[in-house]
Order: C-alpha cells, then sequence, then structure tokens
C-alpha cells in the first residue's frame, strides 16, 4: 500500500491518484468536518496505469498535532485571552481612586474600541496566521499599557486606554479560530470551554487583582503588571516549534478580496446569525454592566475596601467556570450521539470507496442554550432585587454565580455553533459577535450606573433580564428552524 508521507514523493503521487479518482465521482462532497481525504492503493511499477486497482479513501487526523500539545495551545491562548478583561475590569476597585487623580468618570471606551479592532485583527488571523496576529497584539497592548502607568493627564491615558484596548482585542477572535484549526467538531466545544475561560473568568479575577493592587501598592501598578503580563506572555508565544508552518503562495488578488475586514459584517445579514449575537450581546451586556458597578455597588452599600470588594467577583467567577466546562461538554456529547445516531454511508462509485458525512445540522450546538437562558435569567433578576433590598452579601454573590453560569453556559454553546458554521473563517465571525457584543457591552456600561440611580437596581435588571429572555427564545427558535433559514437565505460556509 501507498504511505501518505508529507513532503515525499510518495505524496504527490498520492495527491495526484486522488486529484484522477474525484473526478470520476462528481458531485460528491469532498469536505469532511473529521479529518483530512488520503488514497492508498496497491503498488504498481506505473501508477498511470488505465484500470487502477481499487481505492480506498482513508482518513487522516484533523491535526497532526498530539492531544498534549493541542491542550497547550488550547492553555496558552485561553491565558492570552485573560488580557482583555483584565485591561478592562481590573481597575474597577480603583474607580474612586483614579476619578480623584484624574478628575475624570469612569466609561464604557475600552469595550467600544474591543468591539471594532477584532474584525481587523480576526480577517488579518484568517489569512496571515494566528502567530504573526497574536505577537503583533502583545506589542500594542505592552506599549499601551506601560503609558497607562505612567502618564497623568486624562488625555493621555485616554489615548494609550485606546491603544492599549486595540492590542487587547486580538485574541477575542482569533483564538476560537485557532481551535477550528486543530480540534475536529465533536471535540471543539470542550476545547472552547476552556479557551472561554479566558475572557470570562478574567471578568471575575481582574477585580480581585486590581483591588488589591489599588489598597496596597496604588492604582497606577495595575497597568504596570498589565504590561508585565503581557510582556512574559509574549516571550512564551514567540518560542519556535520543531513543526513549521509551510510557506504556500496566493494570489495577491486573492488576500486583497479576503482581507477586507468589512467583507465579514455582511454575514449578519443570515438571522440565525444576528439572532445568536444579539444574545450573546444580552447576556455580555448584564455580565460586563455588572462588572463595572458591581464594585461601586457593594463598596458603598456593603462598606468594604477595594480588597474586599474584588473578592465579591468571586462568585460570577466561579459561575463562569462551571457554565463553560458544562455548556462545552453538553454540546460535545450531543454532537457525538447524533454521530452514533447517524452511520456514514458507504458509497463507491468509479472503482473507489467513499464514506460520506452524514448531514449534520450545527443547530444541535444550540439546542439546549435555553437551559443557560433560564439560569441567567434568574440570576439577573435576583442580583437586582437582592442589592436593592440590602439582601445578605451572600445572596447577592449567589445571584451573581448564576449569572455566570448562565452566561459562559451560552457563550461556549454558540461560539461552537458559529465555529461549525464557518469553519474555515471562525476568526472572521467570531470577530462579527465582537462587533455586536463589545458594542452593547460598552452602551450598558454607560447606561447603567444612570438607570440604577434614577430607577434603582430592581428595575434596571428586571429590564435587562426582559432583554435576555427574548434573546433566549429567539435562539430556540432559530435552533428548530435553522436548517430552513439557512436555506431560504442561500447560506454559504465562505465569506
Amino acid at each position: 500500500m501507498l504511505e501518505h508521507n508529507y513532503g515525499g514523493p510518495t505524496a504527490v503521487q498520492s495527491f495526484a491518484i486522488m486529484s484522477d479518482a474525484l473526478k470520476m465521482a462528481p458531485g460528491q462532497d469532498k469536505h469532511t468536518d473529521g479529518g483530512k481525504l488520503v488514497l492508498a492503493c496497491s503498488s504498481s511499477p506505473s501508477l498511470s496505469s488505465a484500470h487502477p486497482e481499487k481505492l480506498a479513501i482513508k482518513y487522516l487526523p484533523y491535526s497532526p498535532f498530539s492531544n498534549r500539545r493541542k491542550m497547550t495551545i488550547v492553555l496558552v491562548i485561553a491565558v492570552s485571552a485573560l488580557i482583555s478583561p483584565l485591561a478592562a475590569n481590573t481597575y474597577y476597585p480603583a474607580i474612586h481612586e483614579t476619578q480623584r487623580e484624574l478628575h475624570t468618570s469612569k466609561g464604557g471606551i475600552d469595550a467600544t474600541i474591543q468591539a471594532v479592532f477584532p474584525l481587523l485583527w480576526s480577517v488579518f488571523s484568517d489569512n496571515f496566521g494566528r502567530r504573526f496576529v497574536y505577537l503583533g497584539s502583545l506589542m500594542v497592548f505592552i506599549a499601551g499599557s506601560a503609558g497607562c502607568a505612567g502618564l497623568k493627564n486624562l488625555a493621555g491615558m485616554i489615548v494609550c486606554r485606546i491603544i492599549q484596548a486595540c492590542g487587547a482585542s486580538a485574541v477575542q477572535g482569533s483564538g476560537a479560530g485557532t481551535i477550528a484549526d486543530i480540534y475536529e467538531r465533536e471535540r471543539r466545544g470542550t476545547a472552547l470551554g476552556l479557551y472561554c475561560l479566558g475572557p470570562l473568568f478574567g471578568t471575575s479575577l481582574a477585580p480581585l487583582i486590581g483591588g488589591f493592587c489599588a489598597e496596597k501598592l496604588g492604582f497606577r501598578w495595575i497597568f504596570w503588571i498589565l504590561a508585565i503580563f503581557g510582556e512574559t506572555h509574549r516571550r512564551a508565544m514567540s518560542e519556535k516549534y520543531d513543526t513549521q508552518p509551510i510557506n504556500i503562495p496566493v494570489k495577491r488578488s486573492l488576500i486583497g478580496k479576503r482581507s477586507n475586514p468589512l467583507r465579514a459584517i455582511k454575514l449578519l445579514k443570515l438571522p440565525n446569525v444576528s439572532i445568536v449575537c444579539f444574545q450573546i450581546a444580552m447576556s455580555f451586556g448584564i455580565l460586563y454592566g455588572l462588572a463595572s458597578i458591581n464594585a461601586t455597588a457593594i463598596e458603598d452599600i456593603y462598606n468594604l475596601s477595594p480588597g474586599q470588594t474584588g473578592l465579591g467577583y468571586i462568585g460570577m467567577g466561579g459561575g463562569n467556570i462551571i457554565g463553560a466546562f458544562v455548556g462545552g461538554r453538553v454540546t460535545d456529547l450531543q454532537i457525538r450521539r447524533e454521530q452514533r445516531q447517524i452511520k456514514p454511508a458507504t458509497v463507491e462509485t468509479g472503482g473507489i470507496t467513499s464514506p460520506q458525512s452524514p448531514g449534520r445540522s450545527p443547530e444541535i450546538r444550540i439546542a439546549s442554550s435555553w437551559v443557560g437562558g433560564l439560569v441567567l435569567l434568574a440570576g439577573t433578576l435576583m442580583n437586582g432585587w437582592f442589592i436593592q433590598k440590602r439582601v445578605h452579601l451572600a445572596g447577592v454573590i449567589i445571584a451573581q454565580f448564576m449569572i455566570g453560569v448562565g452566561t459562559s453556559f451560552q457563550f461556549n454553546q454558540m461560539c461552537s455553533y458559529f465555529v461549525d458554521l464557518f469553519p474555515t473563517s471562525a476568526a472572521s465571525i467570531t470577530s462579527v459577535q465582537n462587533l455586536v457584543r463589545n458594542s452593547w457591552t460598552g452602551a450598558c456600561i454607560e447606561l447603567l450606573p444612570t438607570m440604577t440611580t434614577s430607577i434603582n437596581w430592581g428595575p434596571t435588571f428586571t429590564i435587562f433580564a426582559g432583554l435576555a429572555l427574548v434573546g433566549s427564545v429567539l435562539v430556540e427558535i432559530a435552533a428548530i428552524k435553522g436548517e430552513y433559514i439557512r436555506q431560504r437565505f442561500h447560506f454559504s460556509p465562505k465569506l
């Protein structure tokens, strides 16, 4: 039998055989999400024989990396994803000190910047490679963090926060693309659960770090620590490994066409994409909006120090961890159960035996997202009314734990859904949901302080719970009617 051998002459011969063989079976779907097609045949003096022996199409592993290497990659990008929430949320416990020194009020400028820049980073990532984007963005982040630590005027701080947010936003889109590159479909949910711990758990970890830094060292040390963290991680990611990518020339016209970041925005014309983006935005608006005002509420209402205020975010962080793991595991188990129910059909055409990939619906990823929606709804209502009624802090932490579980449970499943819909443009579709998500998050950071002051905490969070309920219902409709919607709008998995 001919063995597929990377880089050797046999590989070239095998691809030639595969090309000729596939021509004899027109109309078949050559793409598979579970592995790469290769052909093997009995060796003969002439590969160009008019009557080759029966060819068996085999499947190589989806990724050449070992499970240990893939897990290492996921952990690296998960830690990288911590940078974004750390940059946005670390200074919340020190917000009063920041306001006094800079004579300003808090705002959502960094969330707004992080809504736009992932579009640029992710398109570069899909076309020019992930590592280039990771290293470049970390350099930008380090420069912005160092500037925030050193400058003492408001205008300079705003400019450096914009630079910092630009650098921190890259992994938000590129991380999902990396997971799509190395994990087959039935294992992506668990891997995405690990990756999601970065942007989700970081929302709670950041105030904990920032609170003790502000109390012991001053708020400027928050930014010095961020700069040191970025530099340490940049050095780790710049190390080269034994396996390096092959440089394949690409037509310049193709690069120019696919490198347009505005091309990704057109995906919002698909109703199922816009519906899922809407619900992600609603849940993250609650999570990040609450994170932005939680420190003030806990410090003022429950009379805690900045360091103790940071500890108040533990409930939210614990919920994020559990929700991300459970959501990813559930969606992977659903995929595997579906694969056991639908056995691959064997098709023989023109002397070729090919296992045909079963028709699997990506909507199975979001079939159970309503569970996370209910938990999020209950936690949001409890949080608002518990704070308004001055319920014991333990009750508030439990409510925020539920918000964390519901948000991360849904977010993991919806990210997996997008990666399954657009496996070759995972970073681009993730950047689109980042655009919608962070735009709404920035608005919520501005709206929530005013709303809680004017109509109090209970009614404010009841309104946001209602929006999340609408989003969950729409997602359930998309899960049921998703295939019809894709056919109706002539869906294509390519940008």
